[in-house]
């Protein structure tokens, strides 16, 4: 554990001096992220995911932000690598050293907009943000009544027939609920 924590500061002191930014600063906290994620999935063979959760917290305490801020860098990372790099054409090369690799990876990361790569990926998830899809707002089983509420409503016979056995075994199952709790309240008394 001592040597890994060893090689991930020599890493982060690479990241510090390698191709300082045209106006003379370094990558930023996103960046910063998805360059050591990137130097160990590739020189490491981790997962992508597994990579950006220990860059994140192995930079956690060189970053000096809130809880908050971390997570928000560490989502603008996850969008940097997969849809910031590729839109770069960015191909890993075949690392002679981990300073040539480090090196590679941050001269593509000067070239990545951060808020780009994010709006990429807002777009390509139809608009959900933060890079992970979410549950539709709508379940399922109430979109479909709603649409056969609208062919009722429209006169397709069928489709009332179904409401009719929905709404039976709606019942149904209210009235079960209805004697367990009967049932329970007379074991209590």
């Amino acid at each position: 554990m001592a040597s890994a924590t060893r090689s991930i500061e020599t890493l982060l002191k690479e990241l510090d001096v390698l191709t300082p930014l045209p106006s003379g600063g370094n990558l930023s906290a996103p960046k910063r992220i998805a360059a050591l994620a990137l130097y160990m999935q590739l020189a490491c063979g981790l997962e992508a995911d597994l990579a950006l959760q220990a860059s994140m917290a192995a930079l956690a305490d060189h970053l000096r932000t809130t809880r908050g801020g971390l997570k928000k860098a560490a989502s603008e990372a996850r969008a940097v690598m997969q849809f910031g790099l590729p839109a770069r054409d960015f191909i890993p090369p075949t690392a002679e050293s981990s300073a040539h690799l480090m090196q590679a990876i941050t001269s593509a990361l000067h070239g990545v907009n951060v808020r780009e790569a994010t709006q990429v990926r807002a777009q390509a998830l139809g608009g959900v943000r933060g890079g992970r899809r979410h549950g539709p707002r709508v379940r399922p089983v109430l979109t479909a009544v709603q649409s056969l509420l609208e062919l009722a409503r429209a006169g397709e016979p069928d489709a009332l027939a179904e409401l009719a056995d929905i709404e039976a075994m709606i019942r149904s199952a209210t009235n079960v609920a209805h004697v367990e709790d009967r049932h329970e309240a007379t074991r209590r008394s």
